[in-house]
């Protein structure tokens, strides 16, 4: 698994490809056919992450066409709550009711299961060993999955060594900041904030 060698999470970056791909498929269909649109329309639009990464990705000519049918969706359910004295609820698209969210979970949910069926073997642990490893929202998701409490304490030992690794980076990063050494900064210290960033929070 070559994504274990990659910065950062390789699930996150898995479903950040996963969405752009899907993303750039579908911010055509949706300025070019109807159906596409009612559908979006129907379904209230996105949540705001996936609507910010498409609207990045389309012309604004093209989001006007794919959402014209949102926006009068939307209005009209405005204008429905008050005629039905605020009894309808107007609330923007959550996770929770995302379609590309949905569409993502078993995607995330097939890749971890692949980790995991990776780190049965001494090559997959050695790959994992050598790698950043997952964010913790991803790590807590393969730990879920995982029945073997020697693998586990693999997983969160290799994790604190990683977090302890970047903080004794991070601080001479900053030391070599304070005292005008920047030209002696090495690429670690330099990564290390984005490291833990990443591994704290996930990708974007």
């Amino acid at each position: 698994m070559q994504d274990l060698y990659a910065h950062g999470c390789p699930v996150c970056q898995y479903i950040a490809k996963a969405t752009f791909d899907f993303l750039a498929w579908y911010q055509y269909q949706l300025s070019t056919e109807q159906t596409v649109q009612n559908q979006l329309a129907e379904a209230g639009g996105m949540c705001s992450s996936h609507t910010w990464q498409i609207y990045d990705m389309a012309s604004s000519y093209d989001f006007s066409l794919g959402y014209i049918s949102v926006a009068e969706k939307v209005a009209a359910k405005l204008y429905q709550s008050v005629l039905q004295g605020h009894q309808q609820s107007v609330l923007p698209v959550d996770n929770e009711h995302c379609f590309v969210c949905h569409m993502l979970i078993p995607l995330e949910k097939a890749y971890i299961q692949d980790i995991y069926y990776t780190l049965q073997s001494a090559d997959g642990k050695r790959a994992y060993s050598q790698s950043e490893g997952l964010c913790l929202a991803h790590l807590k998701k393969l730990i879920a999955i995982t029945k073997e409490d020697e693998l586990i304490d693999f997983l969160l030992n290799h994790a604190a060594q990683h977090f302890e690794r970047w903080v004794e980076d991070m601080k001479a990063f900053v030391l070599k900041q304070e005292t005008l050494h920047r030209d002696l900064q090495n690429d670690n210290e330099r990564k290390a904030c984005y490291e833990v960033l990443v591994h704290l929070s996930g990708g974007k």
